[in-house]
């Protein structure tokens, strides 16, 4: 049984990967019918407990990501492919195949933030992102120019961000990849 998910997985993943780098999208044709699968093999292999086991894995998969989704961080088929991989592999697996995704995600941001000489602007953006709402309520009680001033700076540098498309099912591919061989532990 473990072969045939793992197998599973692996097709689910390189389907997703070369959707996503293709078209950049990860089509429910491809993560639905993968779900129903390992949900109907793990009725087949252990009844209940099998159905249990990749309903639990389905929902936590689809629940990891909503909250990044939700804030426009990812896809919606980054989001399933998520939960077909629980459907398939269980929580566990999922939890560890998040983490791993959000390691090799934010990598592959790190390096092409990198080639695009973008580094440090992204930086910036990510400091105001915290000392914008900072500044202000320091300003609203000290009305001091030098605050307003970094308020402002940092506010400019906010409106003129630019949207990076990263092919987060890569992310998630190489997390799983992590996982299956062992990189965190043994699920």
């Amino acid at each position: 049984m473990d072969f045939i998910m793992t197998m599973l997985l692996l097709i689910l993943l390189s389907l997703a990967v070369y959707h996503d780098l293709k078209f950049r999208k990860v089509p429910n044709k491809i993560t639905v019918p993968m779900a129903l699968a390992g949900i109907l093999l793990s009725v087949l292999h252990s009844g209940l407990e099998g159905l249990v086991f990749s309903i639990v894995g389905h929902v936590f998969g689809l629940l990891i990501f909503i909250i990044p989704y939700m804030m426009g961080g990812m896809g919606a088929g980054d989001v399933k492919l998520m939960a077909s991989i629980g459907a398939l592999m269980g929580w566990r697996f999922t939890m560890w195949t998040a983490l791993g995704a959000a390691l090799a995600g934010g990598l592959m941001v790190v390096l092409y933030m990198t080639y695009k000489k973008e580094l440090g602007n992204t930086l910036l953006k990510a400091v105001g992102i915290l000392l914008i709402p900072l500044g202000k309520r320091i300003y609203e009680k000290t009305f001091s120019p030098k605050i307003l001033k970094m308020v402002s700076y940092f506010e400019n540098k906010q409106s003129r961000s630019s949207a990076v498309y990263i092919p987060y099912a890569v992310a998630i591919a190489t997390g799983s990849i992590l996982v299956l061989f062992g990189a965190f532990v043994n699920f």
